[in-house]
């Protein structure tokens, strides 16, 4: 589907379903603040009809943004009127009549007159008249929403997103690895105002991980032709990657104070446990793991790992690599069940005290690489000699 065809489908519907499972990622979440400025620009109303709940962080995100959605939209109904103001109406009674299939309606007028102009005919609820998916393969994948409101993919056309699937709904948009956000830049690039093209960017930035090494061809491509766009791309960046939330100021200090090294096998790390976290609210936990580690400050270290146990012997840990050519960050990351690049990946220990968590990283590193590597303190503050 061309991208002018794509924004003349959004032109002709009065009310689109945006339908999902489940929002995985932040760059879900950008795809669908995106086309819901798109469309409010074209005057046209979009509903995010979810099935699964949204994580706190993700829902935060669609509020701000004014985002309408919902997991379990009303049904269609149609609905018929009698204006008795002008036909007075003493009695209505109906009788279903099961042999030809039918419901007959009885309406006794007070003066024995009626009159059929009188009556109109309507519809409530979701009435939705173009129907758009996203990284779903099914429409069953929908469960109570398909059954309850089938006439959104049965009768409307449909648009279907998705990675891999070319056969679900009357028109199929094809996503890469990329993500949604890129392909969607794709599409409205020549037509989208600034405010949707820099939403739709700054997603990007922030889930393609490009602080840490992620990106690829085709988000460094985004990346120059928003910029020719005159898009303040390194505005985009400094606020995705930089403006950190004041509030975390201590964790920062806590974690740069129990920093440790081992400057023999270039590991560093920092270690801190729910004492240190305190009460840290759910997106405050996820900025943390966003961007580079703050203490991986010099080259003379190839390995850095922060721990974060944001929930009791439930560790969070973010692994990077100063030397992909000898150290692959997402290589140590698999073995923990964790993903990543080859510069920076994250993965969840589950049931392990922080205490023990340096040993079984360090023997993960000696298996994969024949380094073992011990510690030592780094002094927060360095002490002068008299």
């Amino acid at each position: 589907m061309s991208g002018e065809e794509f924004i003349s489908q959004i032109k002709k519907a009065k009310k689109i379903a945006l339908c999902v499972d489940e929002l995985t990622e932040m760059d879900h979440v950008y795809f669908v603040v995106a086309l819901d400025k798109l469309a409010k620009q074209l005057d046209t109303k979009i509903d995010l009809i979810h099935l699964n709940e949204i994580r706190p962080e993700f829902k935060k995100k669609l509020e701000e943004n004014s985002v309408s959605f919902a997991s379990d939209p009303k049904p269609l109904s149609y609905v018929i009127s009698i204006d008795y103001s002008k036909t007075g109406i003493e009695k209505i009674t109906y009788d279903p009549d099961e042999k030809e299939g039918k419901l007959k309606f009885f309406i006794i007028p007070t003066d024995g007159q009626f009159d059929f102009d009188n009556v109109e005919y309507s519809t409530e609820g979701s009435n939705y008249d173009l129907t758009m998916t996203m990284k779903i393969t099914s429409f069953k994948d929908m469960g109570r929403v398909y059954e309850k409101n089938g006439y959104i993919f049965k009768d409307n056309k449909v648009i279907s997103f998705a990675q891999g699937i070319d056969s679900l709904g009357d028109m199929f948009i094809g996503v890469d690895e990329s993500g949604y956000s890129v392909k969607l830049y794709e599409l409205v690039k020549d037509t989208a105002d600034q405010e949707v093209l820099s939403t739709i960017v700054t997603g990007v930035i922030e889930e393609s991980a490009i602080a840490e090494g992620g990106a690829n061809f085709n988000v460094w491509m985004l990346l120059g032709d928003a910029a020719g766009r005159n898009i303040n791309v390194n505005n985009l960046m400094q606020k995705a990657y930089y403006q950190k939330d004041p509030s975390l100021l201590d964790v920062y200090r806590k974690q740069m104070f129990n920093v440790e090294n081992d400057d023999d096998n270039r590991v560093v790390w920092s270690i801190l446990d729910s004492n240190d976290l305190g009460e840290l609210t759910v997106s405050q936990t996820q900025e943390l793991l966003k961007g580079r580690l703050i203490f991986n400050v010099s080259s003379q270290y190839d390995i850095a790992f922060a721990v974060y146990e944001f929930t009791k012997d439930r560790l969070s840990v973010v692994v990077e690599s100063n030397a992909t050519e000898k150290y692959s960050a997402e290589k140590i990351a698999k073995v923990f069940g964790g993903d990543g690049t080859a510069a920076h990946a994250q993965f969840v220990v589950e049931d392990m005290p922080p205490s023990q968590f340096k040993d079984r990283f360090a023997k993960v590193v000696e298996d994969l690489y024949q380094i073992r590597f011990g510690a030592k303190r780094i002094e927060a503050v360095p002490q002068v000699q008299g």
